[in-house]
């Protein structure tokens, strides 16, 4: 059973296959998913996100943005599908904090399972006063 359970956000999944700043810190994140000592959560918008950043990022080629997309929907992340129940609080976020969807959702999924949201960008995610939001160079091993 894992010890500790949290949501991350496309930015941390993205730096799992691209070469930029913080992809040590994502890593020993997706070791602890692994080894069964933490269990992730994540709307299922992280893979269209994680998708469109690799692609834009130009580095990699077709056939490694298509093994990405293999691995994060086997790696083991809790992808959770759009419902009502999270639409409505990502709304209720989105508005409130001045958010859009896509950032409200996360911060939605991380208030309505009680636990924690990680994200290599925070600043947006910061702004919802109803959630606790790590940011991934303040994880400690």
């Amino acid at each position: 059973m894992p010890a500790a359970s949290f949501v991350i956000d496309a930015s941390v999944a993205v730096k799992w296959f691209s070469l930029e700043p913080g992809r040590r810190q994502a890593i020993k994140i997706l070791k602890k998913l692994e080894k069964g000592k933490w269990e992730l959560l994540a709307p299922e918008i992280l893979l269209y996100e994680v998708v469109n950043a690799l692609w834009k990022d130009k580095r990699l080629e077709i056939k490694d943005i298509k093994t990405a997309i293999d691995d994060l929907s086997e790696i083991g992340i809790q992808l959770q599908q759009l419902n009502k129940f999270l639409a409505h609080q990502a709304i209720e976020f989105m508005v409130k904090y001045n958010l859009t969807f896509y950032d409200a959702v996360y911060g939605a999924l991380a208030f309505l399972s009680n636990i924690p949201l990680i994200s290599a960008n925070p600043k947006h995610h910061k702004k919802i006063k109803e959630i606790k939001v790590l940011a991934l160079d303040k994880i400690k091993n």
